[in-house]
């Protein structure tokens, strides 16, 4: 009778450390990204092959399900759970990196709260020798005060094809009442940023971080090149922060926190909802 091998402690270290013990079967279904009690799976179901890419994290319920044969109902098969183990393992590098540039900040109690939002539209002015300049862009206008705000923050969404790929923008511009406007822009341009991002905004996820694309005319490495960015992340005594970092071909950057109101992030979410942000990309 052949033993059954064992995986080695330190590829099961990996796994663990790689999957933060999170079932991508409950990420996938249900976007449930809470730490599970589970198991080490293979997903070829044969414990002799122990390597990396055989190996996932799954919850105890999922991990029956996955093992178990049936003949009247459809069961979880390879190539899904292969599917899934990849969307979690890009979110989980993803909340990792954002979780360390959370933990670099520095968050003071000045910081503005946005609690008022409204719908923008286009609105436009002319100069004398008849050039049109943009004021507004339709969107969403978030502000601390609702009258005589401090800090108005305009998104607007707009999608277009960069190369090959077809990108959706977030067009950020942060106003303060010292006549200072800030311009940042921030992009996704595959299914797991999107459902990532969405993700926080429904308070499904924790921490979440958009990226702008990079800077142009710049010789730098792509990967050293500065780009914009939008954090966003919940504390556990309830607030919601938004981070914008904007970076000019100087090289020099701007960051701006900003706390929100549980409404004003769920206007976002549903306002990203309705332009189509949110929506999946066609694979």
């Amino acid at each position: 009778m052949n033993k059954r091998k064992k995986t080695p402690p330190a590829t099961e270290a990996d796994v663990l450390e790689k999957f933060r013990r999170r079932c991508c079967i409950c990420y996938a279904l249900n976007r449930d990204f809470k730490e599970k009690k589970g198991q080490i799976a293979h997903q070829y179901h044969n414990p002799s092959n122990y390597c990396f890419d055989n190996l996932c994290y799954l919850c105890q319920p999922h991990h029956d399900d996955y093992d178990a044969k049936s003949r009247q109902t459809k069961g979880l098969t390879r190539i899904e759970v292969k599917r899934y183990r990849e969307d979690l393992y890009k979110t989980v590098s993803e909340w990792v990196e954002s979780t360390q540039v959370v933990n670099g900040l520095s968050v003071g109690p000045q910081t503005p709260i946005l609690k008022y939002s409204e719908q923008t539209i286009p609105t436009f002015k002319t100069t004398n020798q008849g050039l049109q300049i943009t004021t507004s862009q339709p969107g969403i206008r978030l502000s601390d005060k609702k009258y005589h705000p401090t800090v108005n923050l305009d998104i607007h969404f707009k999608e277009m094809v960069i190369g090959s790929r077809r990108v959706r923008l977030l067009c950020l511009t942060t106003s303060l009442n010292l006549g200072l406007n800030i311009r940042s822009e921030v992009c996704a341009c595959d299914n797991w940023n999107v459902t990532g991002f969405m993700n926080v905004l429904r308070n499904n996820l924790d921490i979440w971080m958009l990226r702008g694309q990079n800077i142009r005319y710049d010789d730098r490495d792509p990967m050293m090149q500065p780009r914009d960015s939008l954090l966003v992340y919940h504390t556990n005594d309830g607030e919601n922060f938004l981070v914008i970092s904007t970076h000019a071909l100087s090289g020099a950057t701007v960051q701006i926190n900003m706390r929100c109101s549980n409404e004003v992030v769920e206007t976002m979410a549903d306002y990203l909802d309705d332009v189509g942000f949110s929506k999946p990309f066609d694979e």
